[in-house]
């Protein structure tokens, strides 16, 4: 007796064994199955035509733009802060040279904003950049809106730093696809919003951002400044040798850059004060660019704002474009004194 049941535990632990080996099996073939399907409902929307009235493919038309305008022309290089806070036509009057906005969206990265404009410029040109504080802490690369941006506008793939760059577009390829998935869906299942704010048809021919007419300030006092971990890191070398490097091509072009920090509500610039003098310190120490005004002199009452914190509204943009123009014509009155000056 004791030697069957050994028999039958011995045939029963086979048995068992062959059952959880099949039941490997069909989880393994599942999940196979399964793993294949993903990769190809992302192939399938990779592959799906670009989207050409995103907000972010208004770098078609900036880009456009930028490359058809005679030098010396006027140049605002950044994130959506510019969408938002600048009237170029009343600064192209003023200034009397034409004026393209580039401002767009904040996680395409600094690189490309610069990368993409420097091949552009010419002799007499002005370039003003007006870089959020976040492309210097983590963004400098850019995350998923940069491949939004590179679909819609391939030849900015020329400024893709692959060894730098790889790791951060690969691993923001699963935002980009749920992101390009939403925005065609929306499309066949939405009708089109003829007040939109964040499409291609908001912005004018200059780059500006024009559909928030008559719209009111939200309450953006309470919102985080520094929102990812990434970007409440340490200031990016990478982000500071970047600017340099534009500096300096800019100037071998025959142009001149300067830098005007962005306009951010009064009460955040109080609760981040310690990071944003960060940038503004170390930009000062180690790029050889003007630098018109410091981080303090470019805060608005918070009523000034619309959904974050550097989006301004109608009015705002109104008072912030008339602090532009008087720094750019202070700047350049001093650099013409000191042109003469040198002569003499």
């Amino acid at each position: 007796m004791g030697e069957d049941s050994q028999h039958t535990r011995a045939r029963d632990h086979g048995g068992d064994a062959r059952t959880q080996a099949g039941d490997l099996r069909k989880f393994a073939t599942r999940a196979l199955a399964l793993a294949a399907l993903v990769v190809a409902g992302h192939a399938a929307v990779l592959l799906m035509p670009v989207e050409k009235s995103s907000y972010l493919s208004a770098v078609i038309d900036k880009q456009a733009r930028l490359g058809s305008l005679p030098s010396p022309k006027l140049v605002f290089v950044g994130g959506s802060n510019l969408s938002f806070a600048v009237d170029s036509a009343r600064v192209e009057r003023e200034m009397g040279m034409p004026v393209v906005n580039m401002g767009l969206g904040i996680y395409a990265g600094l690189r490309f904003m610069l990368d993409s404009v420097a091949p552009r410029l010419g002799s007499g040109d002005l370039v003003v950049i007006s870089a959020e504080y976040q492309l210097y802490r983590g963004l400098y690369n850019g995350e998923d809106e940069l491949l939004e941006v590179l679909e819609a506008f391939p030849e900015g793939l020329r400024t893709v730093d692959w060894r730098a760059q790889a790791f951060v577009l690969a691993r923001a390829l699963p935002t980009y696809i749920k992101n390009k998935a939403n925005r065609l869906l929306a499309t066949v299942v939405q009708a089109p919003d003829p007040h939109c704010v964040y499409c291609r048809r908001a912005f004018n021919q200059y780059g500006d951002l024009i559909a928030l007419s008559g719209q009111p300030g939200k309450d953006v006092a309470t919102m985080a400044m520094f929102r990812s971990k990434g970007e409440q890191g340490p200031i990016e070398d990478e982000a500071i040798r970047g600017l340099r490097r534009f500096v300096a091509d800019a100037g071998a072009r025959g142009a001149r850059v300067v830098l005007m920090f962005p306009a951010v509500p009064a009460p955040l610039y109080e609760k981040n004060r310690a990071k944003v003098d960060e940038v503004y310190e170390r930009v000062k120490k180690d790029v050889a660019v003007a630098v018109l005004g410091a981080p303090s002199e470019n805060t608005m009452p918070a009523e000034y704002f619309w959904d974050w914190v550097y989006h301004l509204v109608p009015a705002g943009r109104d008072v912030r474009t008339g602090v532009i123009l008087q720094r750019l014509k202070a700047y350049l009155a001093a650099s013409a004194a000191r042109d003469a000056e040198s002569r003499d």
